[in-house]
C-alpha cells in the first residue's frame, strides 16, 4: 500500500451554493444544522451532530474517490464540488439509517421552510404604485413585498401561499397611504392587521414584536422625579438597561412560554409568578466566599455581581472567613467618626 493510500483523503474543499458560487466545504456547518434540528424536536446532542457530520463528509469523500476513479488518476481529474442539495440529501439519509427519524422530519421541514423563503425572495416586484422607502433602527431600505413573505414563512411558519397573500394585503394598504417613508414598525402594525382579518391567530402571536410603549420608558427614565433628568441624578444605565429587559422578558413568559391557564391566573392575581422578567437566570447561586477573604471590601462588588445573574438570590458557604474583616472594618470606621 502506497503512502498516499493509506492516508485519509480530506473531504471536498469547495462547496457550489444554489446561485452557482462556490464556498469553502466546512463540516461545522452541517453539525451545527443537525444541532438545529435536534432542537426542534426537544434533544441536545452535539457529540451526535458532529458523528452524523462526520459521515456525511465520509461520504463526500467516497463519491470524490468514484469520480476520480471513473476518470482514471485522481491527480489528473477535476476536483469535486459538491452541491448543497447532496450534501442535504446525504444528512436526511443518515439521519434516517441511525434511526433518528423524528430529527430528520424535523431537518426535512426546515430545508422546504428556507426553499420556500428563497421561493418567495425571487418572486418579482410588480406595484401599481409608487413604492416609499422604508425606516428600520440606523438603516433604511426600499419596500420589499417580497421580503414580506419571506419573513413569513420564516418567522410565522406560514405556507408560501398564504405568506404572499398576507404581503399582497399590506402592499395595497401601503400604496393607499401614500407616504413617502414609513417605519418598519408601520410595517409591522400592518401585517398584524391582516393576519388578524385572516383569522391567522397562531401567526399573529409568532410574529408580534415585544415592544415597550413610549410612554412607559418615559416613565422609567424619569424614575421618581417626574420629569426626565431632573430632580437628582440620572438613572444609572445599567439599571435603566435591565429594568428594560426584564419588562421585555416578562411578557415573553407570560405569552410564549407559560401555559395559558397559568398565565391567566397570574395576570387575575390569583397566582404570581417571581421574577418573570429572569426567567433566563439560574434561580439560585452557590459558592464559598473563600475568594472574597483577601479582599473583603473588593468582594461587595462582586457579590453585587452575582446577585444581579441570578434570579433569587445567592448562597454563601464559610462566610465567616469573609464577614469578620469586613465587621473589623466597619467597627474601625464607626470608632474613627
Amino acid at each position: 500500500m502506497s503512502r498516499a493510500d493509506a492516508e485519509p483523503r480530506p473531504g471536498p474543499a469547495r462547496v457550489r451554493k444554489r446561485d452557482g458560487r462556490e464556498v469553502p466545504f466546512d463540516v461545522a456547518k452541517i453539525a451545527r444544522a443537525i444541532e438545529l434540528a435536534q432542537q426542534a424536536v426537544g434533544e441536545s446532542d452535539a457529540r451526535f451532530a458532529g458523528e452524523v457530520a462526520g459521515v456525511v463528509e465520509l461520504a463526500l469523500r467516497r463519491v470524490a474517490d468514484e469520480r476520480a476513479a471513473r476518470r482514471g488518476s485522481p491527480e489528473l481529474s477535476e476536483p469535486y464540488v459538491p452541491t448543497i442539495e447532496e450534501i442535504q440529501d446525504l444528512v436526511e439519509r443518515a439521519l434516517i439509517e441511525l434511526g433518528r427519524a423524528s430529527v430528520a422530519k424535523a431537518y426535512i421541514l426546515h430545508r422546504e421552510r428556507r426553499a420556500q423563503v428563497r421561493a418567495a425572495l425571487r418572486v418579482r416586484e410588480d406595484r401599481p404604485g409608487a413604492a416609499p422607502r422604508v425606516h428600520a433602527t440606523h438603516q433604511t431600505s426600499a419596500w420589499s413585498k417580497a421580503r414580506i413573505a419571506a419573513a413569513l414563512i420564516e418567522e410565522a411558519l406560514l405556507p408560501r401561499a398564504t405568506a404572499e397573500e398576507v404581503a399582497r394585503r399590506v402592499e395595497q394598504r401601503v400604496i393607499e397611504l401614500a407616504l413617502p417613508r414609513i417605519t418598519s414598525g408601520l410595517v409591522r402594525e400592518l401585517v398584524d392587521i391582516e393576519l388578524a382579518e385572516l383569522g391567522l391567530t397562531h401567526a399573529l402571536l409568532r410574529q408580534e414584536a415585544l415592544k415597550l410603549p413610549r410612554h412607559d420608558l418615559r416613565k422609567l427614565l424619569a424614575g421618581n422625579g417626574g420629569e426626565p433628568w431632573r430632580d437628582g441624578a440620572a438613572p444609572a444605565l445599567d439599571e435603566l438597561d435591565a429594568c428594560v429587559s426584564e419588562r421585555l422578558l416578562g411578557r415573553y413568559v407570560l405569552e410564549d412560554l407559560l401555559e395559558p391557564a397559568a398565565a391567566e391566573l397570574h395576570l387575575s392575581g390569583d397566582l404570581h409568578i417571581e421574577q418573570l422578567g429572569r426567567a433566563h437566570q439560574p434561580l439560585w447561586l452557590a459558592g464559598t466566599a473563600g475568594a472574597c477573604a483577601a479582599a473583603p471590601f473588593e468582594g461587595l462588588g462582586e457579590l453585587a455581581r452575582w446577585l444581579r445573574a441570578s434570579g433569587a438570590g445567592v448562597v454563601l458557604e464559610e462566610s465567616g472567613a469573609w464577614l469578620v474583616p469586613l465587621l473589623r472594618g466597619a467597627r474601625g470606621d464607626a470608632l474613627a467618626q
